[in-house]
């Protein structure tokens, strides 16, 4: 895939053609004709095109060239090209490597070998790992570490995985023996696909012979006295790593005759074994003739064999003797310092008897060197003068101190007779050995009887003084370790070293830094040492070593995992449970406790306020033990997306150990609420506008959607309005209740309120009450008639309001003698008609001429009014109101007087002596009366009852089961 873009200000002027190149050879070619900047130059992004290619195994380099045509002015050219490689590889294939070079190694010992196996393929692949030591010598050892695993080992490409083996040798391996190891790598999954590779392994032999002089050459300077035994020096040392015993000792014929011989200062030698390493000196004497004069010189070759046939190894030296008038023996001494050693002055005494030689001349004079001399001979401010009988063979006695700090050196002490007599010089060498000495010390901490306390995990620098109490320039190595215990090893401390190899001189100090580092799973409070070695790497025997007690100091460490992650959703308005899994990884027993602190993202409009929970505290634990921590964090009505950050110090014994964080993001949550409080819940009959308060209780804007739910009187709402959470509005709510509703009727409103989408839907109800309308009608006819026993008017009142009132009735300008029977006050039921329930009496002496006189009618909330009679004489009146108000088919009479006995007749009905029956019609009928001249008339009101048809079925069991549950 290539991808480039227009990272300038303006869109190309013209098409650009990229070109994708595999080794050299082009791929694919493509134009793209537009290219906007990037932002914020532009709105453009990356142009990106893919091809498919297959390449073999190996490495290929792929070119992406843009504008290959040049059709672009650009304002730089150079990134028009980029390349990249592609590697391809065998899906599995492994590496098997052995040590860099040849291990090697001392017979009788063990050496790590390091067998690094690498993945080369593509994929990530268990492997097996086999071995065989068939090609080994016998009983030679080689073995995985304990602990190494060879079984479905997972190799992962690019990166090498150590697989140690111990290789052990037997104490007598040749040095000429070797072999290796066949390591076998197989993968688990296919066993056809596998690699094997030899490590070799040879052990290391050592085979050689010195032969050396005092000035460390295969030369040997002798002297002696004619007539006396002439003597060398010779140091034979065993150069190999096996014991070595001389299979020849040749010399070559001396001038002088006779055959040397090798003297190990008690005995002739004839036959050497030497130790791996050892040395061993020894003089060469050969008698000097007494005919030889003074200067007279002869010459021997020593020549040593060890070995036979192709293994033979010689050494040759030669021996050369000089005939002298004295000379020391030995001739030469091989010492270590702080130490005195007497040797011999042997002289031929001139005629004088005395001798002497000027030893200042030798530079004998050395810091702190003592010389004294015995025996016929004295040493007085560096001058030695022998005295001795005359031409006679005299020995005299000396003695040498060297003090501890002569440094390491051949000496040669040579001064001539001062007489001088010739051939008698004094000469004798010296080779100071250096003493390999170590001394080191921790300076910081010091040492006590108490632990000194690490913290673990810390780097943490210890201050060493090392020495060179030696008397010669000395390489060492510093080590530290960890001496080990039942519950700490050498793992469980790092050391960093800084330049661990140094040289020092004689007497020299130096401080090296150290640093450790330990494990976090070391338990603390069990004190443990580390031991510290200064090793001299010339003399591998000399080393010194020092101590130091440490422990771990109590390590505060937890592993704590939130139950549900980090990333939590919430929902509004709960106690959101929070989880945690603690684990004391430590090293002692602990307890920690969780400080929170909350931050808030959110809307601009959202402005609840977010407490967080109180501090968590754990119980004690132990190491590596567990245990659930819980508590309720209290989420508020925020809005929806509103991101709580609760961040956590995580404390221990007062030390902030590591802070963490729990992201609570709030869900979205939809919820209304009407509320009633401040609501008018009373409803005209007909139809009315109530107010309730809506509330936006969900946690994002929103627009309400409100609708009836159920049976119930209809009702009309209005469209919903954006919401935002918290917000209140007032709702009208038109209730069309039915126009007959009577005062006091109650209906239950179900409103349906959720977002528009249906979310947080919910069913209101709203009660509603139909409060009192007060209305009536009067109706009469003006001619009310009245026989001599009174008479009832032709009038009704009917409630048209939907209340319970009170009527009272009353008759204004009521002659003289009249009375009245009223039975007032009345109450009427809604929809109710009722006759007025006045009965007019007149006087006996009436003189039946008309007259008007008033009725007041009175509404117990509407007030009074008044309707006006006329007042006629009738042989026939109506005894009750002449009103029959009923259900349209209700028989009914009605009972009337009859002043004139004539028969009563009427329209409809039945007459019965002073009673009539009527059918109540459906609606309104006026009927009337007569007898003879005389005709009343009454009002017949009947009304439709609604027919309602039930369906029943006989439960025959209903009153077997009543009551139980």
């Amino acid at each position: 895939t290539g991808q480039f873009a227009n990272i300038g200000t303006w869109e190309n002027d013209d098409s650009i053609d990229c070109a994708l190149y595999m080794n050299g050879e082009e791929l694919t070619r493509i134009r793209f004709d537009d290219l906007e900047p990037l932002p914020p130059s532009g709105e453009g992004g990356p142009a990106t095109f893919s091809v498919d290619v297959t390449a073999s195994l190996g490495t290929h380099t792929f070119e992406l060239v843009l504008d290959v045509n040049q059709n672009l002015t650009e304002a730089r050219e150079d990134n028009n090209v980029e390349q990249a490689t592609l590697t391809v590889v065998e899906p599995y294939a492994v590496l098997i490597q052995g040590p860099e070079t040849v291990t090697r190694i001392e017979p009788g010992s063990s050496e790590d070998v390091e067998v690094t196996i690498t993945a080369t393929g593509s994929r990530t692949a268990d492997w097996d790992i086999a071995y065989d030591i068939t090609n080994l010598p016998d009983e030679w050892i080689v073995e995985p570490k304990q602990g190494t695993n060879l079984v479905a080992v997972e190799l992962i490409p690019s990166t090498p995985t150590m697989l140690p083996f111990t290789a052990t040798l037997p104490a007598d391996a040749l040095g000429d023996e070797d072999g290796y190891i066949e390591v076998t790598a197989t993968l688990t999954s296919d066993p056809s696909v596998q690699t094997t590779s030899w490590i070799p392994i040879e052990a290391l032999r050592t085979r050689g012979l010195s032969l050396v002089g005092p000035t460390g050459l295969a030369s040997s300077e002798g002297f002696g006295i004619p007539g006396y035994t002439a003597e060398t020096y010779v140091l034979i040392e065993n150069l190999g790593n096996a014991v070595e015993t001389t299979t020849s000792i040749d010399w070559t014929s001396p001038s002088w005759g006779g055959t040397p011989v090798l003297f190990d200062g008690s005995s002739n030698v004839y036959s050497i074994t030497l130790q791996p390493g050892e040395k061993k000196e020894m003089k060469i004497l050969i008698d000097v003739p007494s005919s030889v004069s003074h200067g007279s010189m002869t010459t021997s070759t020593l020549t040593t064999c060890i070995g036979s046939g192709e293994d033979t190894l010689c050494r040759s030296l030669d021996a050369n003797f000089t005939a002298v008038g004295s000379h020391t023996s030995p001739t030469h001494i091989r010492t270590v310092p702080a130490t005195t050693h007497q040797f011999e002055f042997r002289m031929v005494m001139p005629q004088s008897g005395t001798l002497s030689w000027d030893l200042n001349q030798a530079n004998i004079a050395l810091p702190n060197w003592q010389w004294n001399a015995s025996n016929g001979a004295t040493l007085e401010n560096g001058i030695l003068t022998a005295t001795g009988q005359s031409n006679s063979y005299h020995v005299v006695g000396l003695e040498v101190y060297i003090p501890p700090n002569a440094q390491p050196q051949r000496l040669s002490f040579e001064a001539d007779e001062q007489t001088p007599l010739v051939q008698h010089r004094f000469e004798l060498s010296l080779h100071v050995l250096q003493i390999h000495r170590s001394a080191l010390s921790v300076i910081d901490p010091q040492s006590t009887f108490e632990p000194s306390g690490f913290n673990v995990s810390v780097n943490h620098q210890l201050l060493i003084q090392l020495e060179n109490p030696g008397n010669g320039q000395d390489t060492y190595e510093f080590e530290a370790r960890v001496l080990s215990t039942e519950t700490v090893s050498s793992d469980d401390v790092q050391f960093t070293y800084y330049n661990p190899v140094r040289e020092l001189g004689p007497l020299a100090t130096t401080i090296m830094p150290l640093d450790i580092v330990l494990s976090e799973t070391l338990p603390a409070a069990e004190p443990f040492y580390l031991e510290f070695e200064w090793a001299s790497i010339i003399n591998k025997s000399v080393y010194a070593t020092t101590t130091l007690l440490i422990e771990a100091e109590q390590r505060h460490e937890w592993n704590i995992v939130v139950v549900d992650g980090e990333q939590q959703s919430v929902q509004p308005n709960v106690e959101h449970l929070l989880e945690f899994n603690i684990t004391n990884t430590g090293n002692f027993l602990d307890d920690v406790q969780l400080i929170p602190t909350i931050s808030v993202t959110t809307a601009t409009n959202d402005t609840v306020v977010w407490q967080p929970h109180n501090q968590i505290n754990s119980s004690m634990l132990d190491v590596n033990s567990s245990s659930t921590l819980s508590i309720n964090q209290t989420i508020p009505n925020a809005w929806k997306d509103a991101t709580a950050t609760v961040s956590y110090q995580v404390v221990s014994s007062g030390y902030i150990l590591k802070q963490f964080e729990i992201n609570l993001t709030v869900l979205e949550h939809s919820e209304w609420r009407l509320n009633l409080a401040n609501s008018d819940l009373e409803v005209m009959p007909g139809g009315d506008t109530i107010q309730v308060e809506l509330e936006q209780r969900g946690n994002t804007p929103s627009t309400p959607f409100m609708t009836k739910y159920g049976q119930g009187w209809n009702i009309t709402l209005p469209d919903g309005t954006l919401m935002e959470p918290g917000q209140k509005k007032v709702v009208d709510v038109y209730v069309e209740a039915p126009p007959n509703a009577r005062e006091g009727d109650v209906n239950i409103l179900q409103i349906r309120v959720s977002d528009a989408v249906g979310k947080g839907m919910e069913v209101f109800q709203v009660p509603v009450r139909v409060i009192g309308s007060s209305n009536y009608n009067i109706k009469a006819t003006s001619d009310w008639y009245i026989s001599s026993a009174g008479g009832y008017p032709l009038a009704w009142v009917e409630n048209t309001g939907n209340d319970l009132p009170e009527m009272e009735f009353d008759v204004l300008n009521l002659p003289v003698g009249w009375t009245t029977s009223i039975d007032s006050p009345i109450a009427i039921v809604p929809g109710e008609i009722h006759g007025l329930p006045i009965n007019l009496i007149p006087p006996t002496d009436w003189d039946k001429n008309p007259f008007t006189i008033s009725v007041e009618v009175t509404h117990s909330t509407l007030g009074s009014e008044q309707v006006d009679f006329t007042v006629h004489s009738s042989t026939i009146a109506f005894a009750e109101s002449p009103v029959l108000w009923a259900r349209s088919g209700t028989q009914l009479s009605i009972e009337f007087h009859n002043d004139g006995g004539q028969a009563v007749s009427n329209e409809q009905g039945v007459t019965s002596d002073t009673t009539h029956t009527f059918s109540i019609p459906n609606g309104l009928e006026y009927v009337n009366l007569s007898s003879g001249d005389d005709q009343i008339q009454l009002a017949l009101i009947g009304r439709e009852i609604p027919q309602t048809s039930v369906l029943c079925s006989f439960v025959n069991q209903a009153f077997t089961d009543l009551g139980k549950a």
